[in-house]
Parts: C-alpha cells; structure tokens; sequence
C-alpha cells in the first residue's frame, strides 16, 4: 500500500485554534456555549504568617490548659482555707488537754502548775553540800591556765587533798601550791560562772518546760564541756547545750547573769556546785 492509498480528513486551520481555546474552557450542557474561566493567582505567604498559621493550634492549647490549671488552683486554694478554719474552730472549741508526763523526758509538769517539776537531787541541797569539794575536787585553775579562749578545755585534773582553801564555805583542791596562790589572789577570775552549773540551762531554759530556779540548780556542769569565754570559765551539761549558747553568747551571758543575780545578788550569798557534775573517767586524780 503506498502513502497515497490513505485519506487524510484534513482539518481547518480555524478549527484547530478553535479546539486549542476550548481545551482551557468549559463547555456548557448544550455543548454550543462555553464560559470562560480566568486562572487563579497563586498565593504565596510570608514567613511570618506560616508561623501563624501553625502554631494557632498550640497557642489554643496552651491558653486552654492555662485556664484548666487556674481553676484547679482556685479550687485547691479555697479547700485549703476552708481546712483551716475547720481546724481553728476545732481548736478553738476543744477542751484543754491535761499536762501528761513524758516518760522520754527528763522534767514534767504537774497539772495546774507553770512549771516543770524539779527533780529530787536539785531540791534537797545535794548540790550544794560543802562538805565535797567543789565540783568533785576539780582544779579550776590549772582547767582556767589550759583552756584557749572561746576553746573547749581538755586539760582536766582532780586536785590534792592535801593543796586545799576554804572560799565562802567551799573547799577548794589544786593539784600545786602555785595554783592555790593564783587562786587566793583573784577568786572569781577562775571560779566558773554560775556556780558551775550548766550555763546554758541558767541563761536559756526556762519555764514551762524546765524547772530552773534559785531553789532548783540545774543541769549539773560537764568537767570535758567547760568552755572560756571573755576570761571566764562556763560549764555545759550536754554538746546540745553547747551549740545553743554559743550561737548568741553575749545575750545568753547577760540572761544569765540577770537572772543568777535576781537569784542570789540580794543575798550576799555564793552558790557553787559540788556534787553536781559529770566528770570523765579519763580525769587524771
């Protein structure tokens, strides 16, 4: 078959452009008329309102878990306060309890009484018998000669029965006759303050909840917790103790001293422990 066999239809020019056109129209339902459809711009937005656009959504969320965590906190706060009151009241409308004895504790009140009962030693004057060398026969010389200011002493010695001195009624014993004419030049230079009883239990406990007073001395005084403190000697009965005095001194010293002397100042009459006191078994005698 050669070329020629084959019929073309020919197309007019016309029609082709016509074709052409409608490919970007739309025909109508008669398929004579068609409407013309402009192209759409593309839209192109700026950084800043993509940024918008996506994170409108977490925005919400946040605003709204906000507002969920205030009104949980709200109602938390006024079930607080309503707790609080409620206790008040029951307080408030609570009979007083009866003072109980603590069997942990070493003081106790009676009831109807302001302060703690004094144990038996405290009352009797064991503490204070002359006929014992103040506290338990230590040199108070020798402990003031070795101890560093605002330093705990740890040079402790019994003295000698046979190196003694009578002051005010109370025997004194030192371990050398140098010791004992230090001492019978300035007494109150080396005897300890507060009659060697713990100087924390006379100028910081108190009552209701110790029964400290001038007709009940106490706590008793430590030979391995005397401290010198502005050229005078202090005695503590426990570490605790310690710790709470020095963490004021200046004040706990002029409690102290106020207090001994609304005590004894009036009396004209010296108070020094003897028997009261807690000397190590390390001491040397």
């Amino acid at each position: 078959m050669k070329d020629s066999d084959f019929k073309y239809d020919a197309i007019p020019s016309a029609e082709i452009e016509d074709r052409d056109y409608l490919s970007n129209n739309e025909y109508l339902e008669d398929k004579d008329s068609f409407v013309d459809i402009p192209h759409r711009p593309t839209v192109r937005r700026t950084p800043f309102q993509n940024c918008l656009l996506f994170s409108s959504p977490l925005v919400l969320l946040m605003v709204v878990t906000w507002v969920l965590v205030s009104i949980s906190s709200t109602d938390r706060e006024v079930s607080i306060v309503k707790s609080l009151k409620a206790s008040k009241a029951a307080a408030t409308s609570a009979p007083p309890k009866s003072i109980a004895k603590d069997p942990k504790s070493r003081f106790h009140r009676e009831e109807g009484s302001n302060c703690s009962s004094c144990p038996t030693t405290f009352t009797t004057g064991y503490c204070m018998d002359t006929t014992t060398p103040v506290l338990g026969g230590l040199d108070v010389v020798h402990f003031y000669q070795h101890t560093s200011e605002k330093e705990r002493g740890t040079s402790f010695q019994a003295g000698s029965e046979a190196i003694t001195t009578v002051y005010q009624g109370y025997t004194l014993r030192f371990v050398s006759v140098g010791n004992l004419h230090l001492f019978l030049t300035s007494p109150e230079t080396y005897l300890p303050q507060f009659g060697g009883f713990c100087a924390w239990g006379v100028g910081g406990e108190y009552c209701p909840d110790y029964p400290w007073s001038e007709s009940c001395l106490g706590p008793s005084g430590n030979w391995e917790l005397g401290y010198k403190y502005e050229g005078k000697l202090y005695f503590f009965y426990e570490s605790g103790a310690v710790s709470k005095f020095f963490a004021d001194p200046d004040t706990y010293v002029q409690k102290g001293a106020e207090r001994w002397a609304s005590w004894f100042g009036g009396t004209g009459k010296t108070v020094i422990s003897t028997n009261c006191y807690v000397k190590p078994t390390s001491a040397s005698t």
